[in-house]
């Protein structure tokens, strides 16, 4: 690619640093990229930063950062640069703070922004590369939406059950993703309980899981049975998704009075069930394909009986496939987990269970992770 001179740095940032070899790089960034002095005077930037900010090089060279920034933090960006010249550090992205640029239309955009010092023979020069995330917060806001119409908190009590629930997004900037679960009264005493996960991450998969979860809803109260629910939701996903989407599922229907629960599974982990008094944990185990994998299937359902004191951990994948140096966490541990805690109040366990797992990944979870836990009778 070749670079016109006129846009090669000014021959003072040359002499300091050994740039010109790789100046096409820095012209070929996604993100802009500028090279500031320890007084905040300008002295180099690509033609990113140019587009970004819209002025042309002449026009910023040797001018102060701080142009570069609405007037409301002018002053503040100051004094922050002269602390940051007594010690110096490598600031990543993405750490929480809310940045912004001015255009030179004078309009506002929230950035991101990473330091790198550069120590020279004449002194420190600061390496900013700087991205317009207008984007991410755009897509953080539609999270922000979906959150409240996916994730409401499972009911504290419903017709004589205490639940809890717990999410974790594993999308950068996003709060929901493709894990979702569900509890809701379908008629008194008949109460339907579904936990899932769309396949993807972030708002795309939100966007889909918003439409298992209402559709799933809608078949449930037509028709409660698990089986049916379950075939006519493959159904309509089948159709309506792209070949490689695909949901697992799996979704209980509570009987209150007689004290069952038949469910089926749509290929997703089977939730634990704890019986009480006993230490006994077993899993509500029943086969199905993922929802959207073919059409017209059939899907089989079990029950059990239930009773008071009873509880039920439903979770998402992300829970067994935390991570670490040692392996994942699994099932076996989850197990052992639920076990041990049989007697924590709902909220109080799902608490005690997502450190656990933020503990065990060296808070690096790499997936999305729903759970509910669901204490019959009490």
């Amino acid at each position: 690619m070749a670079i016109s001179v006129s846009k090669m740095p000014r021959q003072n940032l040359e002499d300091l640093l050994p740039m010109r070899s790789f100046w096409w790089l820095l012209e070929s960034a996604p993100d802009g990229i500028m090279i500031v002095d320890s007084e905040g005077r300008i002295m180099l930037v690509n033609a990113r930063a140019e587009k970004l900010f819209g002025y042309t090089e002449d026009e910023l060279i040797d001018k102060p950062v701080e142009i570069l920034m609405p007037e409301r933090f002018r002053q503040k960006h100051a004094e922050h640069r002269q602390a940051y010249e007594s010690a110096p550090r490598t600031r990543p992205m993405g750490i929480g703070l809310e940045l912004y640029g001015v255009r030179r239309d004078g309009s506002d955009f929230p950035v991101e922004i990473s330091l790198s010092p550069v120590q020279t023979k004449k002194g420190l020069l600061v390496m900013a590369i700087i991205r317009d995330i207008t984007d991410y917060k755009r897509e953080h806001f539609i999270s922000q939406t979906l959150q409240q119409a996916l994730l409401s908190p499972a009911p504290a009590d419903l017709s004589g059950m205490k639940m809890a629930s717990a999410y974790h997004s594993a999308h950068i900037g996003a709060l929901v993703g493709g894990d979702f679960f569900d509890v809701f009264a379908i008629r008194p005493g008949l109460i339907g309980i579904a936990i899932g996960d769309v396949s993807g991450k972030g708002t795309e998969a939100s966007v889909h899981t918003a439409l298992a979860k209402y559709s799933l809803r809608a078949y449930a109260y037509q028709d409660p049975v698990p089986c049916s629910v379950m075939e006519r939701l493959n159904n309509a996903v089948s159709h309506q998704s792209e070949p490689e989407d695909f949901i697992t599922l799996f979704y209980g229907l509570l009987r209150i009075r007689e004290g069952t629960l038949s469910f089926a599974n749509a290929g997703h982990m089977p939730p634990l069930y704890l019986a009480f008094p006993s230490r006994e944990v077993s899993e509500l185990a029943i086969r199905g394909v993922p929802l959207g994998a073919h059409p017209e299937t059939q899907y089989q359902q079990q029950a059990i009986d239930v009773r008071s004191g009873d509880r039920i951990l439903f979770y998402t994948d992300g829970a067994t496939d935390a991570r670490n140096g040692k392996g994942f966490y699994g099932v076996d541990r989850l197990t052992e987990f639920f076990r041990d805690r049989r007697f924590e109040q709902p909220s109080d366990f799902l608490a005690h269970l997502m450190k656990t797992l933020e503990d065990w990944s060296e808070d690096r979870l790499r997936d999305d992770i729903a759970l509910l836990l669901v204490s019959i009778g009490e």
